[in-house]
């Protein structure tokens, strides 16, 4: 409470010397200056700074000190954040890093899945085809082989009609039977 009486009155005490000074009406600058109201003014301005630093500066101080102290503590409490953020900035670095070196690796090794696939499967077609070619060989031999077999009784039966009918011609029914007898035995062996 007296600190604030005494803040008013320093601030009011100038005013009253300006005031009263400018009541006067003399207006010449050096006596205005060697004047008693001109010594009151700079007594006054003098108590006023010893006040001032009396009851001023310490909390001025404290102010200062505390407001210097809060902006370091904030400084260093920013600088903390600043590196931890850096830290957390080159673990994340890493982190992407790995993840870079790890798809990389994915990627080769899909890829080479995907060619061994395609390998794979190029041989399956290969084996496949081979595996139908040759089926189809049999088939064609088999069928080849049926067709000659189908010829040649169609030949034996064509040749043998047309011998038992010149035989009947030109042999009798004995001889014939014998002959075609002994004809079949030997078709059959």
């Amino acid at each position: 409470m007296v600190k604030s009486f005494s803040l008013i009155m320093m601030t009011m005490t100038p005013a009253l010397a300006l005031a009263s000074g400018a009541a006067g009406g003399n207006h010449d600058p050096l006596a205005a200056l060697l004047s008693a109201d001109m010594a009151y003014k700079g007594i006054n301005f003098l108590i006023l700074l010893i006040l001032l630093h009396i009851f001023i500066k310490k909390p001025l101080t404290n102010v200062l000190r505390a407001s210097a102290t809060a902006t370091r503590d904030e400084m260093e409490l920013t600088q903390k954040h600043v590196e931890r953020k850096e830290l957390e900035l080159e673990e994340l670095q890493k982190k992407f890093q790995a993840m870079e070196a790890d798809l990389k690796i994915r990627r080769t090794d899909s890829l080479n899945s995907i060619e061994l696939e395609k390998e794979k499967i190029i041989a399956d077609a290969k084996a496949q085809a081979t595996r139908i070619e040759e089926a189809t060989e049999k088939r064609i031999t088999q069928n080849l082989n049926r067709a000659k077999n189908e010829l040649r009784n169609y030949l034996i039966n064509e040749a043998s009609q047309l011998a038992e009918k010149e035989l009947q011609t030109k042999i009798g029914d004995t001889e014939s039977k014998s002959l075609m007898k002994n004809f079949e035995d030997n078709i059959q062996a």
